[in-house]
């Protein structure tokens, strides 16, 4: 049967009397072989023949990588084969490399807007640009950060202020260092209670880790 797919093409479509007068073996004895492995056509170890689609008993497939080991594999490759993996292999960093230009390198979101304002005393025009995230960015250099990234302040960079306002308690997160005025999205959390907005502010500002799930708000 490996003397069929010799080359390593295509499959091969043989008759049952023909691999019988080619292997000198019993009909039978080749019928058992194929049935058993036609019981179980997929398995971690090398592929073997099975029949060939309703012609059981008649026509055996025999496919290209007939008894072949992942390491025979790789051995059979040709260079035009190697030549185009490794294009494709390019390619596909090149697209991962674009892409990346258009998403925050901390949690992956995408830009949710590109701005540009002209400095004409210093000669300047500066892009930016701001991501989902909240990440802002002038000219590639971040001048806010991202929740998920190493400049994000800890909590007790901020003040947390709280006030009541119409029955309700309103919590105010106050910078207290450079770096937490560096965040742009500045929020403001209810409760129902002082502990309770003062909670969910904390929730806001907190940093993020990628991969781990978001506490929630307990109200509302």
């Amino acid at each position: 049967m490996k003397s069929h797919v010799k080359g390593r093409h295509e499959s091969k479509i043989v008759d049952l009397p023909t691999l019988a007068a080619e292997s000198n073996e019993p009909e039978g004895l080749i019928f058992n072989i194929i049935e058993s492995r036609a019981s179980s056509p997929i398995s971690a170890g090398p592929r073997g023949a099975t029949w060939f689609e309703k012609e059981r008993g008649r026509l055996i497939e025999v496919p290209v990588d007939f008894n072949m080991e992942p390491v025979d594999i790789a051995a059979a490759l040709t260079i035009p084969h190697l030549e185009k993996i490794q294009a494709l292999q390019e390619r596909l960093e090149r697209v991962e490399e674009e892409r990346a230009q258009y998403h925050c390198p901390h949690c992956d979101a995408e830009i949710s807007g590109i701005t540009g304002q002209d400095f004409p005393e210093h000669h300047a025009y500066v892009t930016y640009e701001t991501f989902a995230c909240g990440r802002v960015t002038a000219d590639g250099w971040e001048e806010g950060p991202c929740p998920y990234g190493p400049n994000w302040p800890r909590l007790d960079e901020f003040e947390f202020v709280v006030k009541e306002q119409g029955g309700l308690f309103v919590c105010y997160p106050m910078p207290k260092t450079d770096r937490a005025r560096r965040v742009r999205a500045a929020t403001r959390e209810v409760g129902r209670t002082k502990e309770e907005a003062e909670e969910n502010a904390r929730i806001a500002v907190a940093p993020k880790v990628k991969g781990q799930p978001e506490r929630r708000r307990s109200w509302p």
